[in-house]
């Protein structure tokens, strides 16, 4: 049981614009927090920004590619 989340798919639509939203709950052992674009710092409740998800369902990265290589310090 956790919060539901929202997200808009098109990160260049903005709040107010009648794109595609899609509200969920995240599954078992699934981490969700959203930060700022400038700083990476957890926002509020209810903020825009960048959502980053981790569990172990989530691949960490694609191979042979390490600039998106995510690690704990990442996340």
């Amino acid at each position: 049981s956790g919060k539901e989340v929202s997200i808009q798919e098109n990160p260049f639509c903005n709040w107010d614009s009648k794109g595609s939203w899609h509200s969920w709950y995240p599954v078992k052992h699934t981490e969700i927090k959203v930060v700022s674009i400038e700083n990476s710092e957890v926002l509020a409740d209810g903020s825009k920004g960048v959502v980053k998800v981790r569990g172990p369902q989530v691949m960490k990265g694609y191979y042979k590619d390490h600039f998106f290589q995510f690690t704990d310090a990442k996340f």
